[in-house]
């Protein structure tokens, strides 16, 4: 009977520790607006919660990495607080203007789906080495690849999407 009630003991203990544990790494997560209001200074054109809802959604809705996504943006343009993101509404680089951040969101998923993640390539793939089904790079800079991966398992490691 001794053993049983210190077996019961041990059982509640671990329980209390294994909760204690889960609810610290919880807390350490940032949530996706939370990233964005320190990265983004909301303006005129879209707000951080428009944003995060458009991201969530057209991802979500394409089967695409978020994390992905997000990596490219803040290494590309901060989320469009900067260069051609600024001035065209391209948040991922493409050089081209868009009439809207959800635009731009929409059709960098395209253009990845459509020459990068061919085949079977995933987003880690592209990681190591984003070039398209013709052999061009999605980016002329030699360390690209090495630069995205930290900033996207930066991102994987410290933001709750959802």
């Amino acid at each position: 009977m001794h053993i049983e009630n210190t077996i019961k003991q041990l059982k509640a203990i671990v329980v209390v520790l294994v909760c204690l544990f889960c609810t610290t790494l919880q807390s350490n997560a940032t949530t996706l607006l939370e990233y964005l209001n320190k990265i983004r200074k909301d303006d005129a054109r879209i707000t951080n919660v428009e944003y995060r809802n458009i991201l969530i959604r057209e991802c979500s809705k394409n089967d695409f990495d978020i994390y992905l996504a997000l990596a490219q943006a803040e290494l590309e343009t901060k989320h469009g607080q900067t260069g051609i993101g600024r001035s065209r509404n391209s948040l991922f680089g493409i050089y081209k203007t868009y009439s809207s951040i959800e635009a731009s969101i929409c059709d960098y998923i395209r253009v990845v789906k459509t020459y990068y993640l061919t085949g079977s390539k995933t987003s880690q793939h592209l990681l190591r080495s984003y070039t398209g089904k013709s052999g061009r790079r999605y980016a002329g800079h030699k360390t690209y690849e090495r630069e995205l991966s930290k900033v996207y398992y930066r991102l994987k490691n410290a933001i709750d999407v959802i």
